[in-house]
């Protein structure tokens, strides 16, 4: 079983070898390492010079089809959080893990204010008889340290970045 998992990760490897050329793993658990060959079917988007906003728009598409949506955001991206804040709007669920920097990035410019309706409360019960409160839609996490792994995950879809 170990060879064939073996196998299916070199081939999992070298289907995306641009990806991961041009790419640290550094931020990749060891763990998930060992797992490359669940990816092995995966396509990689790449921009090109004539469509430099060609994996903007896929992941905009993506995101705006699923209605549960998870991201491991190491950047501030006004069109990334634009997305996820229209996907939230049209009642999908979003769980964010952010760094505090980041989060108070969000925080400082106007972005909290935007996802403050949203945000889950979790010291009070008020929303336990309303399912359709959107209150219940966005859970935030705080992560300690910095990360340059970008992940994003839906119903749909599972995209990796990985941001230098």
């Amino acid at each position: 079983m170990n060879v064939i998992k073996l196998i299916q990760n070199i081939y999992s490897i070298n289907n995306n070898s641009h990806f991961w050329d041009s790419h640290s793993i550094k931020d990749i658990p060891y763990e998930s390492l060992k797992k490359i060959h669940l990816i092995q079917n995966a396509k990689s988007i790449r921009s090109s010079d004539n469509d430099l906003a060609k994996t903007s728009k896929e992941y905009i598409s993506l995101v705006s089809k699923s209605k549960d949506i998870k991201v491991l955001l190491p950047i501030f991206s006004s069109v990334h959080l634009d997305v996820l804040l229209k996907s939230l709007n049209n009642g999908a669920n979003l769980e964010l893990i952010a760094n505090k920097n980041i989060l108070e990035f969000i925080r400082n410019n106007g972005y909290g204010k935007k996802f403050s309706s949203f945000v889950e409360d979790i010291n009070t019960n008020n929303n336990k008889n309303n399912k359709n409160n959107k209150n219940n839609s966005l859970k935030i996490w705080e992560l300690s340290k910095e990360f340059k792994l970008f992940l994003s995950s839906g119903n749909n879809f599972f995209i990796i970045r990985i941001i230098f």
